[in-house]
């Protein structure tokens, strides 16, 4: 699940998405830097960590956004939303095209 957050003084749009960890780790970007490599290896280790305590995960990202990819993800949106069928299969097409090279913030842990 995600959502576009639009700071109201920059304007400037970010995403922020949770998730399974598999689904959130298949959607990172290559990693950047060394720091980047072993925070998901560190991330990944708590995840495994909790799930074996029973504890649920989600693992948390986020990218910026910007103007013209937001334009093109909003108009894909919109004509997928007006369709008769097929409508809820073209929006998730739709939304996991923007959920695409995102980076890792980490991962939240609670109870069922």
């Amino acid at each position: 699940m995600s959502i576009i957050v639009i700071h109201p003084r920059t304007m400037e749009m970010v995403l922020y998405t949770k998730g399974a960890d598999g689904a959130v780790f298949g959607r990172l970007r290559k990693a950047a830097s060394k720091e980047e490599e072993d925070m998901r290896t560190v991330t990944l280790d708590h995840i495994n960590s909790f799930a074996k305590k029973g504890l649920r995960t989600l693992a948390v990202a986020y990218k910026p956004v910007e103007q013209a990819e937001y334009n093109q993800f909003i108009s894909k949106f919109r004509e997928a939303s007006t369709l008769l069928e097929g409508r809820a299969e073209a929006i998730s097409r739709v939304c996991s095209s923007i959920e695409q090279n995102l980076i890792l913030l980490g991962e939240l842990t609670f109870k069922s």
